[in-house]
């Protein structure tokens, strides 16, 4: 009796926007190379990174921003830093080598939450988001220096009583 044998499932093709050149930041310049910090999209992952280049067109499109060989790129994710060298580009392709990764610890201590909204980190910054959005994108396109400035902006969200 033979068995049936079925085909794998494609793999699934996700799309990944493009880096915006808004998000590429120079950090300082020597003779040589110059070192980038680049605060990414919380869609894009390390793997985008290295396996996407084209995902570099704009920035490579910005000739204020256009990375070059041996340039080194700070790689600001979504709980993650990573660092990398650029080995070559080509017409708005950049391919990177030598990547390193470092996740973020997690915070010891709870941050503010309530039926509508929470608290979260981006970076080294605090960001409001609404629970109902389910949006990975902070609530009014905001962070804040403090949780304490994240929650007064919550209680801010909410109607004020009248005496």
């Amino acid at each position: 009796m033979a068995t049936k044998v079925e085909p794998k499932p494609a793999p699934e093709f996700r799309e990944t926007l493009p880096i915006a050149p808004r998000s590429v930041q120079l950090d300082f310049a020597t003779h040589t190379r110059r070192y980038w910090v680049v605060t990414l999209d919380p869609a894009i992952t390390l793997d985008d990174i290295g396996n996407r280049p084209e995902i570099w067109r704009l920035v490579q499109a910005d000739r204020n921003k256009a990375l070059g060989p041996n340039d080194c790129i700070e790689l600001r994710g979504d709980g993650w830093i990573a660092e990398a060298k650029v080995n070559e580009i080509d017409s708005g392709k950049v391919y990177l080598f030598d990547i390193r990764k470092a996740n973020r610890p997690s915070r010891t201590t709870a941050l503010f939450e309530d039926d509508h909204y929470k608290i979260g980190m981006v970076g080294s910054q605090f960001a409001v988001y609404r629970k109902r959005d389910n949006s990975p994108t902070p609530f009014g396109g905001k962070t804040f220096a403090t949780a304490d400035a994240a929650k007064a902006f919550i209680f801010s969200q909410y109607p004020q009583r009248v005496a």
